[in-house]
């Protein structure tokens, strides 16, 4: 697995990536000097996402997914992602229930009948509706 860090779309060609490549790994922190040494010595924290193609930024991860899912005409999905979300206690604003929908999609785990959300996320959807009416 790589362990190259990616802070700009740039850093990678965005035009062929897919959900299994943004597949979120694990997260990721690190500590980076922006100048000087010793007490002068300025940093930041950078927090990330590992992925089969490296460690991305947050903020560059999300976009990629989110604009992934666009590209892919899957929005309506991500919008029951994000509703399912904010049924979650956990999930403790609406910053954190993005990036845990996002999370979901990019493992495509609604598909997983594993998963422990399925049965729940599955329930109401237009799919089961559409069949209900007929």
């Amino acid at each position: 697995m790589p362990d190259n860090l990616i802070n700009t779309e740039k850093d990678i060609g965005t035009s062929t990536l897919t959900f299994s490549q943004l597949r979120q790994r694990y997260y990721t922190g690190r500590n980076l000097t922006i100048s000087g040494e010793g007490r002068d010595r300025k940093t930041k924290y950078r927090t990330g996402v590992m992925t089969e193609i490296g460690d991305i930024e947050i903020f560059i991860w999300e976009k990629m997914v989110y604009e992934l899912i666009v590209k892919s005409n899957e929005l309506p999905l991500f919008e029951r992602l994000m509703a399912w979300c904010r049924k979650e206690p956990f999930l403790l604003n609406e910053a954190e229930r993005k990036t845990y929908a996002l999370t979901l999609h990019a493992a495509r785990l609604f598909e997983n009948k594993e998963w422990a959300g399925y049965t729940d996320f599955h329930e109401n959807s237009p799919a089961k509706l559409i069949k209900e009416k007929k």
